[in-house]
């Protein structure tokens, strides 16, 4: 009497289908893991990156700025020169920025000096700016400092103070 085989192939063919199944499934998992890991990584450098950005933005438009203002200050050195005390910006000596208006009947000195003033003011964030000439020794050098926050670069981590950020631009009118 001779025995059938195949009946024992079936079924030996079936439970290998059985476990194979769930090794697929569990390969399925890990993928959908590293890619999900995968993802989670690119959407953190592509916020890293926009910040970045950001930063460089504030940084142009604050190069930008002082560099606009030492051009100005440069097409009027003589009038800069006989009256640095015009083109001085300190913590207490501000141009107001509510009542001024570029079309004002203002000197031109007034005019420059306000609307570099208000134009950090009101696109850089917590924006300020400082010009002093340096009248102790030569009243045609400058220093032209814009100060901002840049807290967004950091995302917010520590102290405002360290979130802090300057550009000093020393210029000599010539």
């Amino acid at each position: 009497m001779t025995r059938n085989p195949a009946p024992v192939r079936a079924n030996v063919n079936s439970r290998q289908r059985h476990r194979a199944a769930g090794f697929t499934l569990l390969e399925v998992l890990v993928s959908l893991l590293l890619i999900a890991v995968s993802l989670l990584g690119a959407s953190a450098m592509l916020l890293r990156v926009q910040n970045d950005t950001y930063s460089s933005l504030l940084r142009t438009e604050a190069t930008v700025f002082a560099m606009d203002i030492s051009e100005k200050m440069l097409a009027n050195k003589d009038n800069v020169i006989a009256n640095p005390a015009n083109y001085t910006i300190s913590a207490t000596s501000a141009p107001s920025c509510a009542s001024f208006s570029a079309s004002s009947a203002v000197s031109v000195d007034v005019r420059d000096i306000s609307e570099f003033y208000c134009l950090i003011k009101r696109t850089l964030p917590s924006g300020s700016a400082t010009i002093t000439p340096d009248a102790t020794t030569n009243p045609s050098k400058l220093n032209i400092t814009v100060q901002w926050d840049d807290s967004r670069a950091t995302g917010g981590i520590g102290n405002a103070g360290a979130s802090t950020q300057q550009l000093t631009v020393y210029f000599q009118l010539q």
